[in-house]
This record gives C-alpha cells, structure tokens and sequence, in this order.
C-alpha cells in the first residue's frame, strides 16, 4: 500500500486561501498567489521544486477548487506527470508554512471536531519565504 501525503500552503494564522467571495473571486484568489510566492522566481524555481515534489508520486488527488483554475494554465504536460483525482472533501498530513498572517480567509483546521488529533513531527526544512513541516497522525 503506497503512503498518502497531503501537501498544502498555509499562512501562520491558519489560513489557506483568501475570505470566500463570490461577488469578488480575486479577494480568494490573491491570498494564494501570497501563500505561493515562495515557488516562484525570485523566491524559488518551480521546475525545480515541482521536480522534487513530484518525483515519487504515483498519483494525484486534488481538491475542486485547485484543479478548475489550474486545469488551463497546466495545459497538455503538468509538472505531476501522474494520474490525478479531483475530490471535493479534504485530506491530511504535510504543510508548507509560509511567513505571513493574512488575517481573513478559509482556515484549513476549521471545523475538525472537538477531540484531539496527535501529530509525530517527520521533520522541518527552512527554504527562503517558506518552512516545510512533515507529520505523521498518530493513531
């Protein structure tokens, strides 16, 4: 059985997108291109940490709300090279913890339950504008 991964940018204060808006999409969508900031030159080198990420991939599981914008941009050859499934319910267990507090937006611990979930720290790997954190829920 192969290892699931979830992989996810997060501000410090917990959010992971911008306040949802449907009279203004951009007010969502702004507060990713923050939380993304650190892939891309001059911050970082995508081809490079899309390599990386994806190297041991055997497939792909995204959200909706990832997968409609990004489907055009990625065009006939996404840095994935895998098969991808497009879910709209949500999964757990790697963050990206970008330096910045948005204050407003879509939290990705929202509504998680009163009972506590212990995480393992796998590890943490600081790069500029971004600090990688791996963990294991404990069962």
């Amino acid at each position: 059985m192969g290892t699931v991964i979830f992989d996810m940018s997060m501000s410090l204060d917990g959010f992971i997108a911008g306040p949802k808006d449907d009279s203004n999409p951009d007010r969502e969508l702004g507060a990713l291109d923050i939380l993304h900031d650190w892939m891309f030159p001059p911050k970082g080198n995508f081809q490079e940490i899309a390599s990386e990420r994806f190297k041991n991939v055997g497939a792909v599981v995204m959200g909706r709300r990832m997968f409609d914008p990004g489907e055009e941009p990625w065009g006939d050859n996404p840095v994935f090279h895998a098969p991808v499934f497009v879910l709209s319910h949500r999964s757990k267990e790697k963050l990206v913890n970008v330096p910045v507090l948005l204050g407003e937006g879509i939290r990705l611990f929202e509504k998680i339950g009163t009972e506590q979930i212990k995480l393992e720290k796998i590890s943490v790997t600081e790069a500029p504008g971004v600090t990688h954190l791996r963990f294991r829920v404990v069962k």
